[in-house]
C-alpha cells in the first residue's frame, strides 16, 4: 500500500506548464525551469499536523516534472534521511528534506532551487523558547554552535543548519558518500544534521540560508520568523493570526548590551 502523503504530493505531476510563479514574496522562475529531484519526508506520525498536509497539497501543483517522493517513518532520523538520499534516481538532481512538523508557502522549493547553490535552507526557528534560528554562523571556543544573526534578506552563507527544508544538490551527496547522516548524538557529540554539515564543509562545499524564505515550525502554534523594526521577531502564529510576537534572541541581546552601556555611562 502506498503512503497517502506520497500520493498527495505525487499527484501534482499532472499540471499545466508553469514558467513563472508569483506569490506574496514576489515573482521568480516556475517549476518548468528546474530539473526533478526527490522530496523526502521525515516523519513519525504523518497525520499529526493538518498544516503540514496543507503545505504538501499546495506544493504538489508546483513541482518540477519527474520529481519523486520518499516518505519515511520512525524515530531514526539519521536512518530516514539516508533512505531519502538513497532514493535518488539517475534523472534526479537534488534532495529536499521535509519534516512533518513544518509548514511552508507554495513557492518555497522554487525559491530555493533558483539560488542554484550546493546546500541551502529556508529561515526556520526552533519551536521552544527562545526560538533561535536553526542556522549557525560559527562554533565558539567550546565548540558550541552559535545561532546566526541573519539579515532581513539576501542569501547568507552559514557554518551549519538544521535539515528542515534543506535543499541538497546531487553532486554534494555523491562527494560525501553513503551514509550521509549519522545517529544523534554520535561519538563526537553532533546530531545528524550538524554532522552532515560538517561533512559538507570537509568536502569543500558551502551552506547557505535565505532569511527571506520563512519556514514555519509547528507546535500548538507555528513558530515563524518575522522581520520587525530593527531585527527579527518571533511570531507564534495560530490560524494566521499573529497574536503573540516578541523580539528574537539577537534583538534581545543587542537591547541588553545597550542597557549595560547606558548604565555604565551613568556610573561614569
Amino acid at each position: 500500500m502506498s503512503d497517502p502523503v506520497a500520493e498527495l504530493i505525487a499527484n501534482g505531476g499532472a499540471r499545466k506548464p508553469v514558467q513563472v510563479f508569483e506569490d506574496e514574496f514576489g515573482e521568480y522562475p516556475g517549476p518548468d525551469n528546474f530539473p526533478p529531484g526527490i522530496i523526502g519526508v521525515v516523519s513519525s506520525d504523518l497525520s499529526r499536523y493538518t498544516d503540514f498536509l496543507s503545505s504538501c497539497l499546495l506544493m504538489a501543483a508546483m513541482l518540477p516534472l519527474g520529481t519523486g517522493v520518499r516518505v519515511t517513518k520512525g524515530v531514526d532520523v539519521s536512518g530516514n534521511c539516508n533512505l531519502i538520499c538513497r532514493a535518488l534516481q539517475d534523472h534526479h538532481e537534488w534532495v529536499w528534506i521535509l519534516g512533518d512538523d513544518h509548514t511552508w508557502s507554495q513557492g518555497t522549493l522554487m525559491r530555493l532551487l533558483a539560488h542554484d547553490v550546493d546546500v541551502v535552507v529556508p529561515h526556520c526557528l526552533k519551536r521552544t523558547p527562545p526560538w533561535a534560528p536553526v542556522a549557525y554562523s560559527h562554533q565558539n571556543e567550546d565548540g558550541w554552535y552559535v545561532a546566526a544573526d541573519l539579515p532581513e534578506k539576501g542569501l547568507t552563507q552559514v557554518h551549519a543548519a538544521g535539515s528542515a527544508g534543506m535543499l541538497i544538490k546531487r553532486h554534494v551527496l555523491e562527494a560525501i558518500g553513503d551514509p550521509w547522516f549519522r545517529p544523534a548524538p554520535d561519538a563526537e557529540g553532533l546530531n545528524e544534521d550538524l554532522y552532515f554539515c560538517q561533512r559538507v564543509r570537509e568536502e569543500g562545499f558551502k551552506i547557505f540560508c535565505d532569511p527571506a524564505i520563512p519556514f514555519g515550525h509547528i507546535a500548538i502554534h507555528w513558530v515563524l520568523p518575522t522581520w520587525g523594526d530593527g531585527g527579527w521577531d518571533v511570531s507564534l502564529v495560530h490560524a494566521q493570526d499573529h497574536a503573540l510576537r516578541q523580539p528574537g534572541i539577537h534583538r534581545l541581546s543587542r537591547e541588553y548590551e545597550r542597557k549595560v552601556k547606558e548604565a555604565e555611562a551613568v556610573e561614569a
